[in-house]
């Protein structure tokens, strides 16, 4: 299968491309085109300090490899948008910042998932992970319905919103919990997650923090708790 020829390799320290076999699974050119958005399995993330590359499609074209992807770009947020992208264009990215070089590099721990569940601003999961409380979460489980109308998601990615909602606020989903009263700002409230949860929070570049906020993996919230992660001395 054709390989590409990198020029930030050794700045990088790992291959642009996923390797030769999961290639092979990812879908080609034109191959999610009757998938909404909001459904299209987002295979790799690319990302940089100052952008982020969510693709679902890529191909070997002309000697060149190509991709069908989400950009979104930190200084630019109005510009997001669906489109062709040259992968080749995006591994030769270099900007200096100060005595620094900015590249674009692949996420090694990506896991593909349907583009409402990345961190892509505006996203489904995004708005989840933005919830403050008990009283939030209510209101988004009651919106989910006209959300998954909206966004044509499966019922499979319905169940799965409205299950990580639910993980966050456990009564969020009682008859009084839209009137119920929030818990106090960094108050812890959950139980300690499963390997598997932490795993997953780390493939996606964050944790949560026991009082539900989302910080870096090794991070502190507003409210200054801790990282589960870093709680729990896994990093």
């Amino acid at each position: 299968m054709h390989e590409m020829t990198e020029t930030q390799r050794r700045l990088r320290g790992h291959d642009f491309l996923p390797p030769a076999g999961e290639r092979s699974r990812i879908p080609g050119e034109r191959a999610t085109e009757g998938v909404p958005p909001a459904e299209k399995p987002i295979c790799i993330h690319y990302f940089c300090a100052t952008a982020d590359w969510w693709i679902a499609e890529i191909w070997p074209e002309d000697g060149l490899w190509m991709a069908f992807g989400y950009a979104q770009f930190a200084s630019m947020p109005e510009c997001a948008e669906w489109g062709l992208i040259s992968l080749n264009e995006l591994e030769e990215v270099r900007v200096m910042a100060g005595p620094l070089p900015i590249i674009v590099e692949r996420n090694l721990y990506w896991t593909p998932v349907p583009f409402w569940r990345t961190d892509a601003e505006g996203t489904l999961n995004t708005r989840i992970r933005r919830l403050r409380d008990q009283t939030e979460a209510a209101e988004a489980l009651d919106a989910l319905p006209r959300q998954a109308k909206a966004d044509d998601l499966t019922e499979d990615s319905l169940a799965t919103a409205r299950a990580m909602i639910l993980r966050r606020f456990p009564g969020a989903g009682t008859p009084s919990s839209a009137t119920a009263t929030a818990p106090s700002p960094g108050a812890p409230s959950a139980s300690r997650p499963s390997l598997s949860q932490l795993q997953e929070w780390h493939a996606e570049g964050g944790c949560e923090t026991p009082d539900g906020c989302w910080v870096e993996p090794d991070g502190t919230c507003e409210h200054g708790q801790q990282s589960w992660l870093l709680k729990l001395g896994m990093i």
